[in-house]
């Protein structure tokens, strides 16, 4: 059986329970940055944890995500957040933040069990928060319900007239007949 130290099973409970999490390298932080980073990361949901390449790269190894263990180059850290506090993240936040940065670089990352390149952090990072999509969806289908229910209430006449046009027909044909 394996033995696992204390950064190990950090890293392993970081990959099984964040929903988010990037690798991120950093350059010249000092520790008063680092407190400053970690607090404003904080307010933004997410949390930091630096990272050993290479006892990260064998932990990642291990998992599906063998190839991010490629990108663990120089000084490393994860920036992720938990599926518990999904509600209020904000990748377009968090992204941002981290571009401002100038001692922060961001290499790759994983969302929602999914290795992502920068470029497609990017772009996920621009669509629109799971609860606009599902207002725009509601919002879609009420409209759509509602257009249908005005169109029916605007051709009420002209569909009475059809229909009593149609009654009255047969009506006709009977009375010639008798």
């Amino acid at each position: 059986m394996k033995k696992y130290t204390t950064k190990r099973l950090d890293i392993q409970h970081i990959l099984d329970s964040a929903s988010v999490f990037l690798l991120v390298q950093y350059n010249d932080l000092s520790s008063v940055e680092w407190r400053v980073l970690r607090r404003k990361l904080l307010s933004l949901g997410c949390y930091a944890k630096v990272v050993q390449n290479r006892k990260a790269s064998k932990v990642l190894q291990e998992t599906k995500y063998i190839h991010l263990g490629e990108a663990l180059q120089g000084p490393t850290c994860f920036v992720y957040n938990t599926r518990a506090g999904e509600e209020s993240f904000d990748l377009k936040k968090l992204y941002t933040f981290l571009e401002e940065q100038t001692k922060l670089t961001l290499i790759a990352g994983c969302i929602d069990d999914a290795l992502v390149s920068k470029e497609g952090i990017v772009s996920i990072s621009k669509l629109p928060k799971k609860q606009e999509l599902h207002g725009q969806i509601l919002a879609q289908l009420s409209s759509r319900g509602s257009h249908i229910a005005s169109l029916l209430d605007g051709q009420r006449g002209v569909l009475l007239n059809v229909l009593d046009r149609s009654l009255q027909k047969p009506m006709h044909i009977l009375q010639a007949i008798t």
